[in-house]
């Protein structure tokens, strides 16, 4: 018997029964059911689906659906509310976000639920509220020179993964970084600063123009997060995806870099 078929879970978009194949996860079964099940004492239907299967698509209508695809379609939902901000801010004078005594008074006492956390460089001209037109409460935004993974980030977004459950972490690089052009240009400087341009150096090697530097700088940063066991954990069930981008800090626009097409199908970067 075929214990898999009555594992599988109606599509809770078209509403077929069992038309759904497993793409991700295994149904949790003890011995003994599974005993039962290959004996045809007992047939199981419906939503019969441990926490731990993820993801499903539907042979009918091909959507998929399950924790995992919720987690990407979250993340979606959130890469789009960020564009979509941008979108406003290059557009206007003001941030069009409410900031008001309520949304603060609100935040104070039920918590905070941000809908995405940014890794973004501390330059007074990459402002990442305004950038996204966000208030209050949306954005858990995490900032230093060079939008470097320090273990201060990591930590940061760590927090911001488990116990926040951020669907998206952005990590925001930018056009015109001094301390990636310090790190390019051979620049030193005494103390922290420069075990940060050091650090950032080591992360451009091979960059043959300011351009590429920022993007290589980038592309490293969102390396650096998967260095960290409880994120890999995390992408590895889907529940977070990782994106990387460039602002522009002469435009005001955003543009995605890597990551974006991995939130499509329940993979992440």
């Amino acid at each position: 018997m075929d214990t898999w078929k009555w594992l599988r879970p109606r599509c809770p978009f078209c509403g077929a029964e069992a038309p759904a194949r497993i793409l991700w996860g295994k149904p949790a079964m003890s011995e003994a059911l599974e005993e039962r099940l290959a004996r045809k004492e007992l047939v199981l239907g419906g939503c019969c689906v441990s926490e731990n299967d993820e993801l499903w698509e539907c042979v009918g209508c091909r959507r998929r659906f399950g924790r995992r695809a919720d987690a990407a379609n979250a993340a979606n939902e959130a890469l789009s509310r960020l564009l979509e901000g941008n979108a406003r801010y290059r557009a206007g004078s003001h941030n069009p976000a409410k900031l008001t005594d309520r949304i603060r008074k609100q935040t104070a006492s039920t918590g905070q639920q941000p809908y995405a956390a940014v890794v973004c460089c501390a330059d007074s001209r990459s402002p990442a509220e305004h950038i996204f037109s966000a208030g209050i409460g949306e954005l858990f935004v995490i900032r230093n020179a060079g939008n470097v993974i320090s273990p201060s980030a990591l930590a940061s977004v760590e927090y911001a993964v488990l116990h926040l459950h951020v669907p998206l972490v952005l990590v925001l690089g930018h056009r015109g970084c001094g301390a990636v052009a310090a790190a390019f240009e051979g620049h030193g400087e005494p103390g922290a600063l420069g075990e940060l341009i050091a650090q950032v150096r080591t992360k451009i090697q091979g960059a043959e123009t300011l351009a590429d530097a920022e993007l290589r700088n980038l592309r490293s940063a969102l390396a650096d997060l998967q260095t960290s066991a409880p994120l890999q954990a995390a992408r590895a069930e889907g529940s977070v995806f990782f994106v990387g981008a460039l602002y522009d800090i002469r435009t005001g626009e955003v543009t995605m870099q890597f990551g974006v097409e991995q939130t499509q199908g329940g993979q992440g970067i």
